[in-house]
């Protein structure tokens, strides 16, 4: 096998990282002898001074670290190139969180979303009769992310693509404790990692009230 002879590549085309993580990024040789290479590595346009092996680590990860890696791996006067990119992320951020209860029977009534995206309260109570249509929003900054519903520890068949929580006619059996976990929709194992759950929204269903009470959607703050 000739020495000349030989392509290389980097594992992953692209390297998704938290600051302060440790990362290692490795040149593979097609060749038995990937010893009998010299290597050297570039972050951009700037030659790395401790990259003149196969492996390069980089630790800690910071602002300063992200940005095109190429290693360039050379035999004689054949000099063949292989890239990455280090790339940071962080948890997906929620841009907006709003509960509702709205009363479809009663077409006179308007209802508005109660904001409770800066609330500090651990857990945000809302009240419904049997009947009524439960409301839950979560929206996030991020592009591209994935919602998944909870209630009670249990999906339950909950919707898993959406930020909007819609059950209508409620029932004493949807009460419960509801929460939205969003993570980074992506193949990248780093990026599914990173998840942002929202504080939980505690749902109590009771029976319909009797003719002429009046019924109000109330949010409550523990």
């Amino acid at each position: 096998e000739e020495l000349d002879d030989f392509q290389v590549a980097i594992e992953r085309p692209a390297v998704f990282c938290k600051r302060g993580d440790g990362i290692t990024l490795q040149c593979r040789v097609s060749h038995r002898q990937p010893d009998a290479f010299s290597y050297q590595w570039y972050h951009g346009t700037a030659r790395l001074r401790a990259g003149n092996k196969q492996i390069l680590l980089l630790n800690p990860i910071t602002d300063q670290s992200v940005g095109e890696y190429r290693c360039e791996v050379t035999q004689g006067d054949v000099t063949k190139i292989a890239t990455t990119h280090v790339r940071l992320v962080g948890r997906p951020t929620i841009s907006s969180t709003k509960l509702l209860a709205v009363d479809k029977r009663k077409q006179d009534q308007t209802w508005s979303w109660i904001d409770v995206t800066d609330s500090e309260s651990i857990d945000h109570v809302l009240t419904l009769e049997t009947g009524q249509t439960l409301c839950l929003q979560v929206e996030s900054f991020n592009d591209k992310v994935h919602f998944q519903w909870i209630c009670n520890g249990h999906q339950n068949g909950l919707p898993q693509d959406t930020g909007l929580l819609e059950i209508e006619n409620v029932l004493e059996a949807d009460s419960g404790t509801y929460y939205c976990v969003i993570s980074h929709a992506s193949d990248q194992k780093e990026l599914k990692r990173l998840v942002t759950r929202t504080k939980n929204f505690k749902v109590n269903v009771v029976k319909c009230m009797q003719e002429g009470e009046e019924f109000v959607a109330t949010e409550s703050l523990p």
